[in-house]
């Protein structure tokens, strides 16, 4: 993470599941400073898609899981239903805008894309709609949409290629567990 997120994390662990048992370190994803198979799991939850070479990232991480070992990974998806098409549209489109404001405007547009977004949720919820989103805390969701907006790279990707990294990494199963859009 290029943000202060490690540090903040690591002053709140103490009120978090695992206490002092848990370390947080800031490193480059591409040359994790860990020995190969030095992990009984890794979990990368959206974070190797902002990189500038995903399957790269992937393979740096997947080099410190364990023979027998486990890893998770959740990425940007490319083959999205028609559902989705707008919002990845729109997602693009904010990108080339947001990308080109100065850090305070930008996190100004992430926040109130963040309400937005949060408060279209809690409508849904309302009437019955996507029961199955949770609805995070709103600095969780502006975190997001900071990620999603302002990084450099958003790369996004397809079950089958990303289930061949797992393949050619020496994994012996691979499943899919998408959310729905």
């Amino acid at each position: 993470d290029y943000s202060v997120s490690v540090e903040r994390a690591e002053e709140q662990k103490k009120d978090s599941a695992g206490g002092g048992r848990v370390h947080y370190l800031q490193a480059d994803v591409r040359h994790p400073p860990f020995a190969r198979g030095a992990f009984d799991a890794v979990y990368a939850g959206a974070v190797i898609h902002y990189t500038p070479d995903a399957r790269q990232a992937f393979e740096a991480l997947a080099g410190v899981v364990k023979a027998d070992g486990r890893m998770f990974v959740s990425l940007a998806r490319r083959d999205l239903p028609p559902s989705a098409w707008l919002k990845a549209l729109f997602i693009q489109t904010m990108r080339l805008f947001v990308r080109r404001l100065p850090l305070p405007a930008t996190k100004v547009v992430c926040f109130g894309y963040a309400l937005a977004q949060q408060g279209l949720l809690r409508v849904q919820h309302a009437v019955g709609l996507r029961k199955h989103r949770k609805i995070v805390p709103l600095w969780a969701k502006v975190r997001d949409s900071f990620d999603t907006f302002a990084t450099p790279y958003y790369h996004r990707h397809v079950p089958a290629e990303v289930e061949s990294w797992f393949r050619a990494a020496g994994f012996p199963a691979v499943v899919d567990a998408t959310m729905p859009p």
